[in-house]
């Protein structure tokens, strides 16, 4: 839901001193800087229209989570791969194609009749994603050089990312309000297109640098279906005519898929994911602390926008408008991540995130029917959104001290990897607890039963960050310790 989600996985390259000066590079940055804030604003702006996609397709509460989660799943299952084969064929060659993806995606999803239809298009959508983010980092490496002006281009990266974030959350809700959901996904289409329409002027051959290595493309396909097993099978749990068996199988299955990924990795010559980065202990608990904190952190705006609009009554703009405090505390906590750090360290400060992070479902398991904005939701708001950017801030510095020069590019786009995993793995369990509790007290009254399944995620939500925390503390440390 942020920009940092979007860190990847690249290297530094050569790049022409000169071009950093030239208009050429800003040209560049504007182009792709169209593909970050597309991908925070489809993010944002579907996941408030949430409950007008259920009312509009006949989602039921369980499986209206694969509209958000598919997404996450395609984008950070195939977020290396992207890199991987762009580095393979050129960035060039892949970002315009990635972008019409994108926008064929989008349309379909807007002219969606039909759940499967929808679901298929949110899935095409985070294949784009995972092609044009990456390829799009590595076109800024590539045009900036070190320095100023790179950081320059990095600040405005992120900024973009900030406003997608917010233009999301505004956005979504008019749209869906009126003149419908739909046009969450038509806008995205003439936007993207002028990506693609600008491209071919702005890229030109210098942008390609193939390479000969080849893509681990069964370690691909072993991860993403283990991962996407293991969501489905946490789905399932909720129906009432479960089927142990057939429960039991899926997990197996998900447990042999990513059991088959660990041997594919270490018997490849070149593996999607080289183990041995995981020697590392701080980068290796960077990553499970990033894992768990998406779970938590990225899941409170699906119940919060299932809740102010199907229990409170408000409309997708009020609710929009009720949970922008989150999206100023994102980029107070931001800047604040990285004073914290270079004041108390990076162990002091992913500790002190982690705790303000878990806050956020502990003050929102207050919710009720007739609850207050300002006493019960606010707060919780405000908690998530510092809590996140801090402990993004923290752990990403965290993850790329740990590791050796060439290995950062790997390093930053596995933390991608994680959150989006993060995200759709921590929307399926909370999901899951949820509804197991509203069907539990299918006896009382609708408005009851779903607030009672939204305390009961939050309450997940809040051990789960409470296991972060514990992870933050036993695994990262300091650069010199």
């Amino acid at each position: 839901m942020t920009n940092n989600e979007h860190t990847l996985a690249i290297e530094d390259r050569p790049t022409d001193k000169n071009t950093e000066m030239a208009p050429r590079g800003w040209l560049v940055l504007s182009v792709i800087c169209v593909a970050q804030f597309m991908t925070v604003f489809n993010f944002q702006a579907v996941t408030l229209a949430l409950p007008a996609i259920q009312k509009g397709l006949g989602f039921s509460q369980e499986n209206l989570q694969w509209v958000v989660s598919i997404n996450a799943l395609g984008f950070g299952g195939l977020l290396i791969v992207g890199g991987k084969v762009a580095d393979h064929f050129g960035h060039r060659r892949l970002f315009v194609p990635g972008m019409v993806l994108f926008a064929l995606a989008s349309l379909l999803c807007g002219l969606a009749s039909a759940q499967w239809l929808l679901i298929s298009g949110r899935a095409l959508q985070g294949i784009a994603s995972a092609i044009v983010i990456p390829t799009s980092m590595a076109l800024l490496i590539d045009t900036f050089t070190e320095g100023g002006k790179r950081n320059l281009a990095l600040g405005i990266w992120g900024m973009v990312g900030s406003i997608g974030g917010t233009a999301g959350v505004l956005c979504g809700g008019v749209l869906a309000e009126r003149p419908g959901w739909p046009w969450i996904f038509f806008l995205c289409v003439p936007v993207t297109l002028l990506g693609v329409v600008f491209a071919p002027f702005v890229l030109t051959k210098r942008y390609d640098h193939p390479c000969a290595r080849p893509v681990d493309i069964p370690g691909a396909m072993t991860v993403v279906g283990g991962i996407a097993l293991l969501v489905y099978g946490l789905t399932l749990m909720t129906r009432s005519s479960l089927n142990i068996l057939h429960l039991a199988a899926i997990f197996l299955l998900a447990l042999v898929l990513l059991g088959s990924f660990v041997v594919i990795q270490m018997r490849s010559r070149y593996p999607l994911i080289p183990l041995s980065i995981f020697r590392h202990r701080t980068f290796a608990g960077a990553n499970l602390v990033m894992l768990v904190m998406s779970a938590v952190a990225n899941t409170p705006l699906f119940f919060f926008a299932l809740y102010m609009q199907q229990v409170r009554g408000y409309s997708p703009l009020l609710t929009g408008l009720a949970f922008l405090p989150t999206n100023t505390a994102l980029l107070l906590g931001s800047a604040l991540g990285t004073r914290l750090c270079n004041r108390f360290g990076i162990r002091r400060t992913t500790l002190l995130g982690m705790v303000v992070l878990l806050l956020s479902p502990l003050l929102l398991s207050s919710i009720s029917v007739d609850g207050s904005y300002v006493v019960t939701l606010l707060p919780g708001l405000i908690m998530e959104g510092l809590g996140l950017s801090i402990v993004q801030v923290s752990i990403t510095i965290a993850a790329l001290e740990g590791v050796q020069m060439e290995e950062r590019g790997l390093a930053s786009g596995l933390l991608s990897m994680e959150s989006q995993i993060g995200t759709a793995i921590g929307l399926a369990l909370l999901i899951t607890i949820a509804t197991m509790r509203t069907n539990a007290l299918s006896g009382l009254s609708s408005a009851v039963a779903l607030v009672a399944g939204f305390q009961w995620a939050f309450y997940a939500g809040t051990i789960l960050g409470i296991i972060g925390l514990l992870i933050a503390f036993l695994m990262v440390r300091e650069r010199h310790v």
